[in-house]
Order: C-alpha cells, then structure tokens, then sequence
C-alpha cells in the first residue's frame, strides 16, 4: 500500500498512529512508478515467515538515482522504529551494503509477522521497484546479472574496438560519432543500475545525481550527429538539417548546464521530453533521405529502428 506525502512532513508517527493511516492505497501493478514528483511517498506491507526456522532476506530497490529511502521497522525494545537511510546524495561506502542497487539485510525470527515502512522522496522519474529475496536467491540472481553485464560490455568494448579500427584506417568521421554514441549507452546503462556510482565515482554525489541526465542528452547528441553525416542533411535536406542542429544545440546546452545548475531536475525532464522529439527526427530524416535517393538510407532505417523504438519506450516509462 502507499501514501503520497505532498508535504513531505509526515513522520512515521503520523502514520502509524495518526488520521493518516487509514489513507493508505492499495497497490496492484508491478512497481509503484509515480513520473516527475515533487511529493514524498510512504509504502507499507507485512512480511510473514511461516516456517519454524529464522528467515534472512534482502530487500532490494534498483533504481540508483532516488534521493532517499528510509525503512522502519518496529523495535519491540523501546516500541518505537529503527531507521536505515540509502540514497544517492549519500556516498557508496555509506550504504549498507556495498552493492549497486540499494539492499537492506532483514531477519525474521520463526512464525514472526512483521509490518515495515518505507518512505521514498526523488525529483528525478520516481519508480521504486522493491524486490524481496532469500539470502541465497539473492546471491545467485546477483551473480547471475554481473555476469549478464559482462556480456553486454563486453559485446560493446567488442564494438568500440572494431569501429576504432575502421575509423583509424578509413579515418570517416561517421565511425566517430558511431563510437561517442556507443560510450554513450554503455555509460548510460551502468549509471542506470549503479554500476557507475559504485565504480567510477563512488566519493561524488555530485556526478551520482547528474550522470543520467549527462548520458541521455549524450546518446541524443551523437545520435544525432551521426544521423547529419552519415545522410549528408545539410547537403541533402538543408530545412531537416537545421531542425538537427538545432536539437544538438539543445543538448550540448543541457550536458554543459547540468555541471553548473544547483537544481538538475529541470535539465532531466526537459531531456526527457526532448526523446519524444529525438526518435521521429531521426525516423524522419532516414525516411527523407532514402526518398532524396540515398539508398544508405535503408541500412541507416532498419539499423536505428531498434534504438528509436527503445528511447521512446524509454522516455514514456520515465514520464509514466
């Protein structure tokens, strides 16, 4: 169940024992996905362990960049909560547990119900996927996803490497901005489950807060950059083109600006809206210019149709 806290003021107090408890909603989907938020929100649920044994489990929530979560569970000792605090304005060593997704260890004692509280607050895209794993399952799919990731870089360190070859001996500019716009969603995807945070910058909640909206104007920087000269717009389709330049202005705009703004939420929801714009003009260009006669254009159309379909998907989940 859950709680939207417009105020954020609402104490676990409140919401225990206030009128508030009674205002709870019950949740039926998957996750709890609530888009751009200024509110705070409170979950609650009841974990049973029905065997004669103690339970060790892991809670886990994989969505980096949220700004706080805090769990409260009940202390019999003095009748009040004991608090665990994670987020990304906290540094990785910080955490609990030194892992790219938020975890908090849980032990249940024989036949115990035990209520739990979690309050999350986030100005980013605000989902909050909590999964709660045995000990040992955890280890396993933990496990079994480093080793998943390390295909996906490896497949991609295969890719950067052929390209530079190509770009060393052809010295075509196309194979540059293909290799940025690669580096692009490699990075954007270890900042999309932490890895980054937890590797390259673990001491910087300053990047931690930033990187995100840094990749995704990225990929629509070179994505675009690529798609002006691998379809020659500017010779061939002079209006289009300015529509692209003009796009890659944006997001050279953006990049620069989330390392000098205080508050980064603004530059993320407008590069988030800008993907809405991105994946038809890059669709529209390839259609033009295969119509102009470029016969490169189908490769580029079937080539990039994938990474279209993917951002707009993308874009539509962060805004809910």
């Amino acid at each position: 169940e859950y709680l939207e806290d417009p105020s954020k003021n609402l104490t676990i107090e409140d919401i225990t024992t206030g009128k508030h408890s009674d205002d709870f909603i019950p949740h039926f989907k998957d996750f709890p996905s609530f888009g751009f938020t200024e509110s705070a929100y409170w979950y609650r649920t009841r974990i049973v362990n029905p065997y004669p044994e103690q339970q060790d489990l892991i809670l886990e929530e994989i969505i980096p960049y949220l700004d706080s979560i805090k769990l409260f569970i009940p202390n019999a000792a003095n009748d009040g909560f004991d608090i665990r605090h994670v987020g990304d304005k906290k540094l990785f060593a910080e955490r609990e547990v030194e892992h790219h997704s938020f975890l908090f260890h849980l032990t249940l004692a024989p036949n115990q119900s035990l209520p739990i509280y979690i309050r999350v607050e986030g100005r980013a895209a605000l989902m909050t996927p909590f999964t709660f794993w045995h000990v040992d399952a955890f280890n396993k799919h933990s496990n079994n996803a480093s080793f998943a990731f390390g295909i996906f870089y490896g497949i991609l360190a295969v890719i950067i490497l052929y390209t530079l070859y190509i770009f060393i001996r052809m010295n075509d500019r196309n194979y540059l901005y293909f290799i940025l716009f690669i580096l692009s969603i490699g990075l954007m995807v270890a900042t999309s489950h932490g890895y980054s945070y937890m590797y390259l910058w673990p001491e910087s909640p300053f990047l931690a807060e930033r990187m995100q909206v840094i990749c995704i104007s990225s990929i629509q920087l070179f994505g675009v950059l690529f798609a002006r000269s691998f379809l020659s717009t500017k010779l061939a389709l002079p209006r289009t083109d300015k529509f692209l330049f003009g796009f890659m202005l944006l997001h050279v705009l953006i990049i620069l600006g989330s390392f000098l703004v205080s508050d980064v939420v603004p530059l993320a929801k407008l590069t988030i809206l800008a993907v809405q714009l991105y994946s038809p003009l890059l669709l529209i260009s390839g259609i033009l210019s295969w119509r102009k006669g470029n016969k490169a254009a189908r490769f580029y159309l079937l080539a990039w149709t994938s990474s279209i379909v993917g951002s707009y998907i993308t874009g539509f989940t962060l805004l809910n």
